[in-house]
């Protein structure tokens, strides 16, 4: 009995530091990356926090008919297409748009000064991602 306790021990010797460097190299990995996750997340909630300030301004700008130069002064371009989008995303979630949907987005995007080009490809990017027909209205 004693002699198979010998005969292990050496492989416990060994193996118990390089278990705890395999050990240690993939906590380092997985703290890495959970940094990196962690940063992308804070940037994804202050982008849709962001556009949450301002989605309701423009939803009342499209029932009201209020000026919305304030508004495309705030957004840049990029801001506005990615706002345009995000309303496609939400049209989208459940699998098929409405003529009333295609029509207040319509209005919206022109009054976000997004071209009609830009909110089709818009809306053919979000459809293709989520597996709907663009043309079906």
């Amino acid at each position: 009995m004693a002699w198979k306790q010998l005969a292990r021990a050496p492989v416990r010797a060994i193996a118990g530091p390089v278990v705890r460097r395999i050990e240690a190299r993939l906590r380092r990995h997985v703290d890495q990356r959970l940094d990196e996750l962690s940063g992308t997340l804070h940037v994804m909630r202050a982008e849709i926090d962001g556009l949450n300030k301002a989605i309701p301004t423009v939803l009342a700008a499209t029932s009201e008919g209020a000026d919305t130069r304030a508004l495309r002064r705030s957004l840049d371009e990029l801001g506005r297409r990615r706002m345009v989008e995000m309303m496609w995303e939400i049209i989208y979630v459940d699998g098929r748009v409405t003529e009333f949907e295609e029509n207040a987005l319509w209005r919206a995007s022109d009054l976000l000064g997004v071209s009609s080009r830009e909110r089709i490809e818009l809306r053919q990017r979000v459809a293709a991602g989520q597996g709907a027909d663009p043309q079906e209205p």
